[in-house]
């Protein structure tokens, strides 16, 4: 349920400095203005501690390799909606409660199949499932990371 959440949460310490510190603005002075390859760095940071914690489960239960295939494609849809959200709201706080709700929601309703992008579920991981519900994850993702890097350099023309 929380390895997601954790995923962002240096992330998003690390994006409230260019968001909402005071004098904010200085640290876009420099010619390296997209903060991408800054949380790109501490997600593949945390995503080698979650592989050291997986490849210990993988040697105890060989099944556990389609779980971390799973909670990576997850992690990227965190990463993107955190991204996206922190620079179209200008706001940590937003950003910080659009997770914690989705985590919630995953929590609560997460056997519902019919809702959509809830990620949680006791089934075995199958490739169809994987391919339904998971892959689209990565690919929101991905175009949620695009879609703030997008505003990421827009809301810097205007400082």
């Amino acid at each position: 349920w929380f390895l997601p959440f954790f995923s962002v949460w240096w992330v998003l310490f690390v994006l409230r400095e260019y968001i909402e510190s005071d004098g904010n603005e200085l640290l876009y002075v420099h010619a390296d203005r997209c903060k991408l390859k800054d949380i790109l760095c501490l997600f593949i940071l945390y995503i080698f501690n979650i592989t050291i914690l997986f490849s210990i489960y993988t040697v105890l239960f060989p099944n556990m390799i389609y779980e971390f295939f799973k909670i990576l494609s997850v992690c990227i849809f965190y990463l993107g909606i955190t991204y996206f959200f922190t620079y179209l709201s200008k706001s940590i706080t937003i950003t910080l409660l659009i997770l914690i709700l989705l985590t919630l929601a995953n929590i609560t309703f997460g056997n519902n199949k019919m809702v959509f992008p809830f990620y949680y579920t006791l089934d075995s991981i199958t490739i169809s499932l994987f391919i339904n519900s998971y892959l689209p994850l990565i690919l929101i993702g991905f175009l949620l990371l695009f879609a703030g890097t997008i505003l990421n350099k827009r809301w810097l023309k205007f400082i």
